[in-house]
């Protein structure tokens, strides 16, 4: 007589979960790749918001920095509570960028220019500044992106 052998073999059963195995592997991979690049995105995105209120600032005050200061840039006065830094909203965006992606920001403000840029998570820089210019270089000390 024979017997009618219902189901899967050992054999069967470790190559199925060898090919899942492999796919959530490929798929997780792509994953992480694609939250940074989202994370990236997201960073350039907030320093455009920067750039959208530093205009309105220098409408406002024609200047981005007080007059007392120095032609001279201020080298990296992201930390500073006067100018364009004193407005509340750039500093938002500046702590949005420093701690939500903890990417390191770099800026450059004078009373006629400014650039700001951040670090973003594939080592490259993304910079704005006071001439509409959004560009992946740094910002540079003559308060421009170069």
């Amino acid at each position: 007589m024979l017997k009618n052998k219902k189901g899967f073999t050992l054999i069967e059963l470790l190559v199925v979960i060898a090919i899942i195995g492999i796919l959530s592997a490929v798929v997780l991979a792509s994953l992480n790749s694609a939250r940074g690049k989202g994370q990236d995105a997201a960073i350039k995105g907030e320093l455009g918001n920067i750039r959208s209120q530093a205009q309105i600032y220098r409408d406002t005050n024609n200047s981005y920095y007080p007059t007392f200061v120095a032609e001279e840039p201020i080298i990296d006065s992201c930390t500073n509570t006067e100018g364009l830094v004193s407005d509340s909203y750039v500093r938002g965006q500046l702590a949005a960028i420093n701690l939500r992606f903890n990417a390191t920001t770099t800026c450059f403000i004078g009373t006629s220019t400014y650039a700001i840029s951040a670090i973003l998570t594939n080592g490259s820089s993304w910079c704005v500044d006071s001439n509409g210019l959004a560009t992946s270089s740094s910002a540079g000390a003559e308060g421009l992106c170069q």
